[in-house]
């Protein structure tokens, strides 16, 4: 918002490193500030990152992606306000930016100069880490059967299915976790079930298998089950779907259906006939191409 001289930046509520980024950005053009190299391949950066693209190898933890995870979310646990977090992400942002003016590159980083910029945020990470090896005893490991992208059959894949995680990173390290998972691209599916009432399910966006189908099946079984239970979603239809709080299916072009979320007034639907369902989507997938 621009009033006389004075510009008001306003991101959404507790704002990610892309939103913290655009902010970033737009204060830049406004104070006519320069345009650098360094810049470019920061958006470049969080452009992949907000795609997907977040897997986090266990042997090498400390990213500038993991940081600053880890940066919000001793921030979220510390009631901190949006604005706060905006201004923590600025300063984020400057020892970063400045970080890679003196040589650092985001995508194949330095993690002891990282450490040394940001200790308590880097003991974080390796804090996180932990807390997946722990969360991995209790995942469910899962072989699943996924369509290929462009059309032409199935393939198999390593999955993991886990009731509320205790790392804030989960699905980062399951990604990356090669090793455990048996396959160059780590955990490729990823069910898990964030709270009582949201699901997110998900796969590798670098992988070449989506879930294309899934999301319109639970949101038809979520629109069956609310009208049984009398809690019809009310209110003008979100752009697109037949509903006003739907499953979101991944049709963005951004995830092209490697992500869904349970509806945001969170979903009728329990775990178990979340589980069912996904089971029931599978068994529909009838032609496999050999790995």
């Amino acid at each position: 918002q621009i009033s006389g001289d004075r510009l008001t930046i306003i991101p959404h509520e507790y704002p990610d490193l892309d939103a913290i980024t655009a902010a970033w950005f737009v204060r830049m053009h406004a104070l006519e500030e320069r345009v650098r190299k360094t810049h470019q391949l920061w958006a470049e950066y969080v452009c992949r990152i907000d795609q997907g693209h977040t897997t986090l190898n266990p042997s090498q933890p400390v990213t500038p992606y993991s940081l600053f995870m880890m940066r919000m979310h001793q921030l979220r646990n510390e009631r901190t306000t949006s604005k706060g977090m905006l201004l923590a992400g600025f300063e984020f942002l400057e020892k970063v930016l400045g970080w890679m003016e003196q040589g650092g590159d985001p995508s194949s980083p330095d993690a002891d100069a990282l450490t040394r910029l940001f200790p308590a945020e880097a003991k974080a990470v390796v804090e996180d880490l932990a807390l997946y090896n722990q969360d991995l005893k209790r995942a469910e490991k899962l072989e699943c059967t996924l369509p290929i992208k462009n059309g032409s059959g199935s393939r198999k894949v390593p999955g993991l299915w886990i009731e509320k995680p205790e790392s804030a990173m989960f699905k980062s390290w399951a990604r990356g976790d090669r090793e455990r998972a048996g396959n160059d691209h780590g955990f490729v599916f990823l069910g898990v079930q964030v709270g009582d009432q949201r699901f997110i399910l998900s796969v590798d966006p670098a992988s070449d298998v989506y879930l294309k189908g899934l999301g319109a099946a639970l949101e038809e079984a979520e629109v069956v089950k609310r009208k049984k239970l009398g809690l019809e979603r009310v209110g003008e239809n979100r752009p697109g779907y037949d509903s006003p709080d739907p499953w979101y299916d991944g049709r963005s072009p951004l995830h092209n259906y490697t992500i869904i979320d349970s509806p945001r007034c969170g979903t009728v639907l329990r775990a178990e006939e979340v589980r069912q369902l996904f089971q029931h989507w599978m068994a529909g997938i009838k032609t496999e191409r050999p790995v």
